[in-house]
């Protein structure tokens, strides 16, 4: 039984056709049965082509159709905005049916339709209808959101469905609607697409049928900007997540980084028993371990400061001639590295790159610090200074120790990631990240080439001097 407040308009459902309080069926055409108020005066003929609705030959309808869905596409691929996308379809639609306007509402979270684009409808009616909240008998696109359904008034003055909007309509110059849900791949209603006129209007059936191809192309063309929108939205939180992070890093550490250094420095200072005798050797032991720990840690601060200033972006590096065998110099002296362990390979013309000279100790201490740590007893360190081209200068740094697993590689260079995920060896997961962060700042970039059981290469490059 079709609703009382469905007279004055069409509504269209699967199924036979039957009489059902005074409404009367009129045709049934691609499986949709089509009921007219038995009231005639408000209805016009159905036929194929309505003499008072020009129509395209087949073949032109056919060409502007694939020329709008190219058009459209071609406006969502470049990345246009939403409005200029639907835009297009509507003024597709409008060449195909002389005397039309047409208009595309976008169906919200609160259940309100919002304006999408209305390239020739009066500013102030679309003004007036975004917003407007669907409903059984909320006008042409209300009804149709509401419903799910295609509805078609080919006369707003004698429909109850406009009785709230008529008024406004008529100040507008409107005197028809047809209106087609818009719907995503699941089904659910997300806006609708809307056919005006001046006049008394009712449609064909190809009509209907590209209705339904509009809807489903600015369906498209809603559901990717809506895609794109998460994305953004997405990346927007996980920013902001990632700043908090940051901002949390960097006032921790310096709130650590400050008792800190009281403690290795008084643990230093009794341990040179600089005021007198400790009293027990195991007191000196203590101490030292005091010391290392601390400093050990102090390290690990230092690592999370320097994380927060590269994502912050807040990292600032000199460019300047740097001679990268007094970079190695200073790494191994640093890092405590025995000679006998250690060897130091250096062309007879020096290296000079362009870069900051504490940021590439840095990472040459960070690389021999772990060509140390993950090495075999038995095993030697490589450092080699070298000039892989005329543009560049190049420091590497081999081991003999475990190596990386293939599975593991890929994923090295990454805050917090490990070679070993057993805790064997001492460290964050910080350093190569770190170092290929710094060399990236400066031009360069950081490379590693490793095989399990024989050991590791890490090479870094920057612009030579």
């Amino acid at each position: 039984m079709l609703d009382e407040r469905m007279r004055g308009g069409r509504a269209f459902f699967r199924g036979p056709a039957r009489r059902s309080q005074g409404l009367c069926c009129c045709a049934q055409r691609a499986g949709w049965v089509i009921l007219r108020a038995s009231d005639h005066r408000s209805a016009a003929p159905m036929t194929r082509n309505s003499p008072d609705l020009p129509v395209k030959p087949d073949t032109a309808w056919r060409r502007t159709l694939a020329a709008a869905d190219r058009a459209a596409l071609r406006a969502l691929a470049r990345g246009w905005p939403l409005e200029r996308v639907l835009t297009i379809i509507c003024t597709a639609m409008e060449r195909l049916i002389e005397g039309s306007a047409c208009s595309v509402l976008i169906l919200d979270d609160d259940r309100k339709l919002r304006h999408g684009a209305a390239p020739h409808l009066p500013q102030a009616y679309n003004a007036a209808i975004d917003g407007l909240e669907i409903g059984p008998s909320a006008g042409s696109c209300g009804t149709a959101a509401y419903t799910g359904r295609q509805v078609v008034v080919e006369d707003i003055r004698e429909s109850p469905l406009w009785v709230d909007y008529r008024d406004l309509a008529e100040t507008a110059g409107l005197r028809a609607c047809w209106s087609t849900p818009i719907r995503d791949p699941e089904r659910r209603t997300i806006g609708t697409f809307a056919i005006y006129f001046s006049d008394r209007r009712g449609p064909t059936r190809q009509h209907l049928r590209t209705a339904a191809h509009m809807a489903a192309l600015a369906a498209v063309a809603i559901g990717r900007r809506r895609a794109d929108d998460a994305v953004f939205e997405a990346k927007a939180r996980a920013e902001a997540a990632s700043a908090t992070k940051t901002t949390f890093l960097a006032g921790m550490s310096h709130e650590l980084r400050t008792p800190l250094n009281a403690i290795i420095g008084f643990a230093e200072i009794m341990s040179a028993e600089m005021y007198g005798p400790l009293g027990s050797p195991r007191y000196q032991d203590y101490t030292r371990i005091i010391a290392t720990s601390g400093r050990h840690l102090l390290t690990l601060i230092d690592d999370l400061l320097d994380l927060s200033k590269i994502e912050a972006g807040r990292m600032t590096l000199a460019a300047e001639p740097v001679d990268l065998a007094g970079v190695a110099a200073d790494a191994l002296a640093m890092a405590g590295a025995d000679a006998k362990v250690v060897e130091i390979r250096t062309p007879d013309t020096p290296v000079t790159a362009r870069g900051d000279r504490r940021a590439l100790t840095q990472v040459a201490l960070n690389l021999v610090s772990n060509a140390l740590k993950f090495n075999r007893p038995d095993g030697r360190v490589t450092l080699r200074i070298f000039r892989p081209d005329q543009d560049h200068a190049g420091l590497e740094v081999s081991d003999e120790g475990i190596g990386i697993p293939a599975g593991r590689l890929a994923g090295l260079g990454q805050p917090f990631v490990r070679v070993e995920s057993d805790h064997k060896h001492q460290g964050t997961g910080l350093g190569l990240y770190i170092s290929r962060s710094l060399m990236e700042l400066q031009g360069g970039r950081l490379d590693i080439d490793s095989t399990e059981g024989i050991g590791t290469t890490v090479r870094v490059t920057l612009p030579a001097a």
